[in-house]
């Protein structure tokens, strides 16, 4: 499970959002945070956070498709297009956790999450 954590002048939010997503009983295996060129202390922010693998500095203006884009690929996840028929995949689909800096999570949000989503097999995509 990887999570992407987007930011853009969260700065004002962006502490809680990290403090909860340190608080979260069940931690993905990798959380990458994207700044997508914040003129505040975002991307400090991001940089100190223990909740935080791995940073990625994006330019102002990107768009938060592209922002979870650059973020799985820093993580080394793969991405398919879906516009593209002849993509396809035989791997085990793993679980992407899309986060804003705005985004404070309850301690039980990813386990909730994943439950459902084990309840639900055929979902392609679970949320609150």
């Amino acid at each position: 499970m990887t999570a992407v954590l987007v930011a853009h002048d969260g700065g004002r939010w962006l502490p809680r959002a990290l403090a909860a997503l340190t608080a979260s009983r069940r931690r993905p295996e990798v959380v990458v945070g994207v700044d997508t060129g914040s003129t505040d202390d975002s991307a400090e922010l991001l940089e100190s956070s223990d909740a935080v693998d791995e940073v990625v500095v994006a330019q102002r203006g990107t768009t938060f498709g592209a922002a979870v884009a650059a973020g799985l690929a820093a993580a080394g996840e793969s991405v398919i297009d879906l516009r593209d028929s002849r993509s396809s995949s035989s791997e085990t689909v793993d679980w992407v956790w899309l986060l804003h800096d705005d985004c404070a999570v309850r301690p039980d949000t990813l386990e909730q999450l994943l439950a459902q989503a084990d309840r639900m097999p055929s979902a392609g995509v679970v949320g609150p």
